[in-house]
């Protein structure tokens, strides 16, 4: 009997120790498992973040582009602003160089009409004497104001001023200088003189 039952013990024994080594290798595949699940989920997220890297390096890169135009832009820019200064400088600097230029073409103009009023007035008295030199009867004869003879006489400031010797101008262009002429009192007598010339005011 006890034999038996040793025997029993050793089978039963024998038994446990067989399904102790099967439990050991269990483990082993499950811890396998796991690993391999690890690994790939390390590599999905290794991959990930390649890709976030590559993004952002993209990013950088259209950041240093974008950077990059808007400095030339802003070069572009304070060089336009530049030339704009400059061209505003050179359209000032023209302007008044038209302004002279108009000046002077206003005083040409009226020296012609000064030389056609002192033709007129020579030959309403029959002679050709210089202003100063007419008798008070004879400068009773001009319909003129005696600010507007003065004008016409050799020397007169104003006539000084258009410094032209000879030149003609037409009536068009004599009405156009009369209305440019800054000098109030001198467009007074001008456009006195220009009705003695043409018989009309400088407004007909």
């Amino acid at each position: 009997m006890e034999k038996l039952a040793d025997g029993a013990e050793d089978d039963h024994g024998g038994a446990g120790g067989a399904g102790g080594k099967g439990d050991g290798e269990g483990k082993d595949n499950d811890f396998e498992g796991f690993w391999r699940d690890f690994l790939e989920r390390q590599a999905r997220i290794e991959a990930r973040l390649e890709e976030q890297d590559a993004r952002i390096a993209e990013l950088d890169k259209r950041i240093v582009a974008l950077e990059q135009k808007n400095a030339a832009l802003k070069q572009a820019n304070v060089a336009l602003r530049n030339e704009n200064v400059g061209m505003r400088k050179a359209d000032a600097a023209m302007q008044r160089q038209i302004s002279v230029l108009s000046d002077r073409v206003g005083r040409i103009v009226m020296r012609a009409l000064l030389d056609y009023a002192k033709v007129k007035i020579d030959q309403i008295v029959s002679a050709e004497k210089e202003i100063w030199e007419l008798t008070p009867q004879e400068l009773n004869l001009i319909p003129l104001p005696q600010e507007a003879i003065n004008m016409v006489a050799k020397g007169s400031p104003f006539r000084k001023s258009c410094n032209i010797v000879e030149h003609n101008a037409s009536k068009e262009e004599i009405r156009d200088a009369i209305s440019e002429e800054h000098n109030e009192g001198n467009r007074i007598a001008l456009q006195h003189l220009f009705d003695f010339v043409f018989g009309a005011p400088p407004s007909n």
